[in-house]
């Protein structure tokens, strides 16, 4: 009986080794799927600066991130949105460009406030430290 009693353990533990597995692999997949998440403009790291000035906080907040999106005070706009704020807006702007992009892609931005008579915007950039 001792050797009957043995073997069916054994069973037992040989049976939820599949368990085991799934739950292994089930874990791997919910680690890799919740590091997939949507883009955030705010991750976009502007070009290092010397400048001790900060930045005006009051200002409207413009990002143009790493796909060539824009973004106005959070909300992601059109070229052709940029363009009608810009013709009816009066206050102070403030343009965060991710350092990776070409000056091609800036200029098509400030041609925009260009067009639209806006004397001056500030270019947010961060201190070499950070």
């Amino acid at each position: 009986m001792g050797l009957l009693s043995a073997r069916r353990v054994s069973n037992n533990d040989q049976s939820l080794i599949p368990l085991i597995n799934i739950v292994f692999l089930l874990l791997i997949f919910f680690m890799i799927a919740g590091q997939i998440s949507a883009f955030d403009p705010r991750d976009t790291v502007p070009p290092a600066s010397t400048s001790k000035e900060a930045v005006d906080q009051t200002a409207v907040s413009l990002v143009l991130d790493r796909q060539n999106q824009l973004f106005w005070d959070g909300e992601a706009i059109s070229p052709q949105v940029l363009s009608d704020r810009a013709a009816q807006f009066d206050g102070d702007i403030k343009l965060t460009v991710d350092h990776t992009m070409l000056a091609k892609d800036l200029d098509a931005v400030l041609s925009v406030f260009r067009r639209h008579g806006v004397a001056s915007l500030t270019l947010v950039a961060r201190s070499p430290e950070s």
